[in-house]
């Protein structure tokens, strides 16, 4: 077996090196995806940050990026968008503080390790990479300790000193960090009981649900000038704002093309005779129901984006939508039947034809051109006269903050905007900003100070809220007559749920404390009364935010099983520990970030325009 290693031993030694020092940055000089022109300039020692007073330098950062686009790029499968570029550089980044803020931290609490300490972990803790690669698997395909083992007795000693040193400076004195912080942490056996039980009993019930908008529909509310009023006075902390800025953009994308694409399709769809499942097979961009003719199987409310649900419910069977605009792109919607479930839901069958706005990357290729010529102009010139010159339509974000997020009112996540739109003046055109849905060419309009948001601004918000304060109300009252008839009537739920128009009745699998449940959610009032409530017995109103008001039975629970729950804990101790002991971690790293002096400086040698 030894001659055989030895035969791949320069293989092994890549393998084994590559995976040991993955943490340590090798490579220099590299042109980097998003570094701006000036950094070809900038000296090798150059840092792009400090922490704590120590420097990250460029070519360092500039490795650890490389690796991280490359690693991202895989995951895709594809080509990265200047998002993805940004996300990177703010990982990488944030990959840096945390070494060193661990390096730093093992330092001042000069932890050391042993000789025998490093034997033992190099032996018996090969990293993953090894543990994944044929070369050291068995006839079965299973990881051989002793063929890795084997294997490091015959490697050169000025290997086995690097690997040792990567060893005893950088994994083990990190190891012990991690187990002083966590050397803490317990957990009782009133804890390994709690768990096991939220874990593995489990409670059968049947309920009623009074679902507010279900009962009292929306188009049925009416909200008067003076109740809106009075909601905005009383609720006027909530409409705080901070600073917000509003850009006006045009948008170079292939909207006109897919709306004049889906307007012929329709004008062939509803010609005597069509056939739409035909259609749906030759044009339908969506990947998933165009080779089924645009079936989209059966579906209730809920369950579509709500521009598509709303079309699709309008129409009766065999009728064609006008295209329906979406965030996928334009569709068209033909009704095939309509059905009432068990549960008194209704549900449509329909298929749809999409053709999406996303451009190509030929369209893009082009979009970028005309962005970059509109944006030049732009900054020399009057955004609007240009803008209208081009044939271009200018639209307006909605006010948003300067929100770490970096979402962008009616636009979507771009952070680069976000700093575009609070770190330069009113009136500053940006470059053009890649997207999937086009490229982008932004100029500030306006910044607004610190406020409490006028009344007609949030007035939809306001509306919205008092009429489902309403809504809950009349469901709570529901709920409460069917609880007073149930006492006085001696019916079971589901009868008087039938003669009560017919209210949502439901008898859910059996669940646990930490189930989901269908229709209910997940850890809240309606849970616990399940778990508390005596069997055989109905609950009060339960009441849930947001959801509804319920009214359960409770028909079985599982017993309390000793001898399940020996078997079982200590793996769920294991559980609970290294949960408790990730959370120790990261407070203690959070902590450290928080009070170390951190200069980042990364915007001087990259740029994604």
């Amino acid at each position: 077996m030894f001659d055989w290693l030895r035969r791949k031993t320069k293989v092994f030694i890549i393998i084994v090196t590559v995976a040991f020092i993955a943490t340590i940055f090798l490579v220099w000089g590299m042109n980097l995806r998003g570094m701006s022109g000036s950094a070809g300039a900038v000296s090798p020692t150059t840092p792009v940050g400090k922490i704590n007073g120590e420097k990250v330098e460029l070519q360092q950062f500039g490795a650890q990026y490389e690796r991280n686009v490359s690693e991202r790029a895989q995951q895709r499968d594809g080509e990265l968008t200047d998002q993805d570029y940004a996300q990177i550089q703010e990982q990488t980044w944030e990959q840096f503080v945390r070494e060193y803020l661990i390096e730093q931290a093992v330092k001042e609490h000069k932890i050391q390790v042993s000789n025998e300490e490093v034997v033992d972990y190099m032996l018996n803790n090969p990293p993953q990479s090894i543990r994944e690669n044929e070369q050291f698997q068995d006839e079965n395909g299973e990881f051989s300790l002793e063929l890795y083992q084997n294997y490091l007795a015959t490697l050169d000693a000025n290997i086995l000193a690097s690997n040792e040193a990567y060893y005893r400076q950088l994994v083990l004195p990190r190891v012990r960090l991690q187990n002083m912080l966590e050397s803490a942490v317990r957990v009782t056996e009133l804890e390994l009981k709690e768990a096991y039980l939220a874990q593995n009993l489990k409670v059968t019930v049947e309920y009623v649900a009074f679902r507010p908008r279900d009962l009292l529909p929306n188009d049925s509310v009416e909200v008067t000038d003076d109740e809106i009023q009075a909601y905005y006075e009383a609720h006027k902390e909530d409409y705080k704002v901070g600073e917000q800025a509003i850009l006006s953009y045009v948008l170079f994308n292939a909207e006109q093309e897919a709306k004049a694409e889906i307007d012929r399709i329709y004008a062939e769809a509803t010609q005597p005779g069509a056939d739409f499942a035909a259609l749906a097979r030759e044009y339908s961009q969506d990947p998933g129901s165009g080779a089924r003719g645009g079936d989209l199987n059966w579906f209730g409310k809920g369950r579509m984006v709500k521009p598509f649900e709303d079309a699709a419910f309008a129409l009766e069977p065999g009728e064609i939508s006008q295209p329906v605009k979406s965030q996928f792109g334009w569709h068209i919607i033909k009704m095939d039947s309509v059905r009432t479930t068990d549960n008194g839901e209704k549900e449509v069958r329909a298929r749809h034809i999409l053709i999406k706005t996303d451009p190509t990357e030929e369209q893009m290729q082009a979009f970028q051109q005309k962005a970059k010529e509109f944006a030049e102009k732009a900054k020399s010139g009057d955004f609007a006269a240009i803008a209208a010159e081009m044939g271009l339509t200018i639209e307006e974000t909605k006010p948003f903050e300067n929100n770490v997020s970096g979402f962008v009112g009616g636009v979507g996540r771009v952070p680069e905007v976000v700093e575009f739109a609070f770190a330069n003046k009113v009136g500053d055109v940006s470059d053009p900003v890649n997207q999937t849905r086009g490229v982008y060419v932004f100029q500030i309009k306006e910044r607004l100070p610190e406020r409490v948001q006028d009344i007609e601004e949030v007035r939809p918000q306001i509306e919205s809220s008092v009429k489902f304060e309403k809504q809950q109300e009349f469901a709570k009252a529901k709920a409460e007559e069917f609880l007073e008839r149930l006492k006085t009537e001696g019916k079971d739920l589901q009868t008087l749920a039938a003669e009560m128009d017919s209210l949502p009745y439901e008898k859910p699998e059996p669940f646990a404390k930490k189930d989901f449940v269908r229709g209910v959610g997940r850890g809240n009032e309606f849970i616990w009364t399940a778990f508390e409530l005596p069997v055989g017995e109905i609950s009060d109103v339960i009441t849930i935010e947001n959801r509804g008001s319920y009214i359960l039975k409770v028909l079985d629970r599982d017993e309390f099983d000793p001898a399940k729950f020996a078997e079982e804990k200590d793996a769920i101790r294991e559980q609970l520990l290294a949960r408790r002991q990730g959370l120790i971690f990261n407070h203690w790293y959070e902590s450290q970030k928080k009070d170390a002096r951190i200069e980042e400086n990364i915007e001087k040698y990259f740029s994604l325009n």
